[in-house]
């Protein structure tokens, strides 16, 4: 029940610094880990119909078609009230 072996000490000499890296390996891993699964696209994938320029023409042919149905559709001003004129605007401020 003396001392130790020399072997023994450098053992645990040794083991301290060997957890330390170890925790700090885990560590970093879990944040690669997580700072990876949060890269890339959030949600549903976008149907390629609805990117780029002929979905914007498309767009733009939907909106110029119920431009010329409103006035048709709804009287412009409501029977009763007259249409209320406003003064010209006047620029605030020079330049």
């Amino acid at each position: 029940m003396g001392t130790a072996s020399p072997r023994r000490l450098e053992f645990q000499r040794l083991r301290r610094p060997r957890q330390l890296i170890r925790g700090w390996t885990v560590i970093l891993l879990g944040i690669l880990a997580a700072s990876g699964a949060g890269c890339g696209v959030v949600g549903d994938p976008i149907a390629p119909e609805d990117i780029g320029i002929e979905a914007k023409v498309r767009a733009q042919q939907r909106a110029e078609e119920a431009l010329r149905e409103t006035p048709e559709s709804q009287p412009a001003a409501p029977e009763g009230e007259p249409e209320t004129v406003l003064p010209p605007l006047q620029p605030i401020g020079a330049q």
